[in-house]
Order: structure tokens, then C-alpha cells, then sequence
């Protein structure tokens, strides 16, 4: 897959006067071409057709993750997730890499899910997310408290009680708030018990005032990513 060729498809199919709103949205992280989510997926759609069969091509990822348009980590994430079965145990240092390379709360949200298959598959890797969940890197502690979502019933309460417990006391924005939708939200009124996180009750009062500065953001912006 030739990232030019995909640069030059996305620069066909580009707003410009998209992109002071996407930069904004983003805290003017990255840069944006200007190309909306639904015109995205078509592009890639077509752009991968040929190639989704094959092995997983990492130097498309690479050449997309060094890309100065935020677009391209979008697109290298969406195949990444067309190809989420074929990730192996050891490609956690090549998404370890991603994660902590042109980090974001977009990103690191895509990301987690991916390499939450993983650990569905191959069990001992749990150890890596017990592992993240206490690492200096924010980032990796966010993907270790989000890398179960959607599991439902199939949630490992047992892991998810420990990484969060791991963060308790973070002062770290983003992880409060994770911290707080997941404790609440991660499907455990599906029937998954809530005495095994009992250990946690005591401080989850704590991160309350987090979750409600969290609903006052203004992310109308986005609209414009959409």
C-alpha cells in the first residue's frame, strides 16, 4: 500500500474550510487536511480493497503514523481494526510504539479496542496491561483501564478491578474520567456482579468531580470530524 497515492486521494476529496474547526477540536494538536469522517471511509473503504487479504502491512502504518495529517492515523487505525484478528502477541511493541507516538485522546481511544483483541485471544498478555496500568505513561494507563470496553459479560472484573485500583489517586485528567465511565458504565449492569470491585468503593467518591467537569466540555466542534 503506497501512502502517496492515498495522500493524493485524500487531498482530491479536501475541505480546507474544514479545517480550522477539526484543528480546534483536536486543541490544535495535529494538522488536518479537511477530510470529514464519512468521505474517510469511503476513501479507505476503496483504498484497502485490494490489499485486505494480505499480511499485515506495517510499513503502511508507519509511513501513515509519520504522516503530518491527522487523517492518516485515522486510516492506519481503521485497518488496523479490519485486521485486529491477525495481531499476534508480539506485535504489542509495534502498537506500543503508536500509542505513545503523536498521543491523543482519539488515538489512544481507538487503540485500546484493538489491542483489547489481543488480550481477548491470548490471555497471558494480560500481564502487559496489569504492566501499563502502572506505567508513567498516562496513555498507557488509559488503554489499560479501556482495553475491555464492549466486552459486556465477557468483562475480566478481576483485571479491570486492578488496573483501575492502579490509578486510584492519579491527578491525571483524562484518567480520571476513565476511571469514573468505566467503574460506572462498562456494561456491568449487563449481569456482571459488582462485588468484585468492592476494593474500589472508597474512592470513587473521589472522582466524581472530575466526571462532571468532564459533561461541561464544549466538544460542538467535533461535529466538523464527523
Amino acid at each position: 500500500m503506497d501512502a502517496k497515492i492515498l495522500l493524493k486521494l485524500l487531498e482530491d476529496q479536501a475541505d480546507p474550510a474544514k479545517v480550522p474547526a477539526m484543528e480546534a477540536y483536536m486543541k490544535n494538536k495535529f494538522s488536518f487536511l479537511g477530510v470529514q469522517k464519512p468521505i474517510l471511509k469511503k476513501i479507505e473503504r476503496e483504498f484497502f480493497k485490494p490489499f485486505i487479504k494480505d499480511p499485515i502491512d506495517w510499513t503502511f502504518v508507519e509511513e501513515c503514523w509519520q504522516q503530518p495529517y491527522r487523517e492518516f492515523q485515522y486510516i492506519a487505525m481503521d485497518y488496523l481494526d479490519k485486521k485486529k484478528k491477525e495481531l499476534r502477541p508480539e506485535d504489542f511493541p509495534k502498537l506500543k510504539k503508536l500509542a505513545q507516538t503523536k498521543s491523543w485522546w482519539d488515538s489512544i481511544d481507538q487503540l485500546d479496542r484493538i489491542i483489547g483483541e489481543i488480550t481477548f485471544y491470548y490471555p497471558e498478555t494480560k500481564n502487559i496491561m496489569r504492566q501499563w496500568s502502572l506505567d508513567e505513561d498516562f496513555w498507557l494507563r488509559r488503554i489499560a483501564i479501556d482495553h475491555q470496553l464492549m466486552r459486556k459479560e465477557l468483562t475480566d472484573i478481576n483485571l479491570l478491578a486492578e488496573v483501575i485500583c492502579n490509578n486510584f489517586g492519579q491527578t491525571e485528567f483524562f484518567i480520571f474520567v476513565r476511571q469514573v465511565s468505566i467503574y460506572k458504565n462498562q456494561e456491568l449492569d449487563s449481569g456482571v456482579q459488582y462485588a468484585r470491585m468492592e476494593t474500589c468503593d472508597e474512592s470513587i467518591g473521589s472522582l466524581e468531580p472530575f466526571a462532571l467537569r468532564r459533561s461541561t466540555l464544549d466538544c460542538n466542534a467535533g461535529a466538523d470530524l464527523e
